[in-house]
């Protein structure tokens, strides 16, 4: 079961920065909300917390992101 669900954007015009939405898919816990940028035009797999929130359990959530950009953005991941 998957604990987060994403929305993402792309915030330029040249899509090099991508700012992906992520929150806690158990809709009971409303506390776990990240905001984070991907650069993909230089590392597509390195994450940037600009809020300094990171997530407990960094490696499922890492894992379910990447698993999130790769069917939605197959081009860039």
């Amino acid at each position: 079961m998957k604990e987060y669900s994403f929305e993402s954007e792309f915030t330029d015009q040249q899509e090099n920065v991508m700012r992906v939405y992520c929150e806690n898919a158990n809709k009971e816990c409303y506390d776990v909300l990240y905001d984070v940028l991907i650069d993909t035009w230089n590392d597509p797999y390195k994450i940037y917390y600009p809020s300094g929130a990171f997530p407990q359990d960094e490696e499922k959530f890492r894992d379910e992101i990447f698993d999130y950009l790769a069917k939605k953005y197959p081009e860039y991941f």
